[in-house]
């Protein structure tokens, strides 16, 4: 989880994260990168400027990627499940796209 701390950025210019005043704490950089990786979006906290938004943007991108992947993952699996059953165990598997079955 990307953790959104002012002190990680090692900037010396006085600039906060987040838009809403009063919420440059852990609890909040933490919630908010859990947010922003289960592409929920409350929108309650926003970053304050362009690299912070950009950080979240490809937080966003990472979430969505890999929740895609594990989508196809478990469909291929279903897929496969459901041809063993009706076909035997000799069936050929589809799960192919991620260097699995034969």
């Amino acid at each position: 989880m990307v953790c959104y701390h002012q002190s990680f950025r090692g900037d010396p210019i006085e600039r906060t994260f987040f838009a809403q005043p009063g919420a440059e704490n852990m609890v909040n950089h933490i919630y908010f990168s859990f947010i922003t990786l289960t592409t929920t979006g409350f929108g309650d906290l926003t970053p304050a400027y362009g690299p912070g938004r950009m950080l979240a943007a490809i937080e966003a991108i990472i979430a969505n990627s890999t929740s895609f992947r594990w989508s196809l993952s478990l469909s291929a699996h279903t897929v496969d499940a459901g041809i063993r059953r009706d076909a035997g165990p000799e069936a050929p598997l589809h799960s192919n796209l991620f260097g699995k079955g034969a």
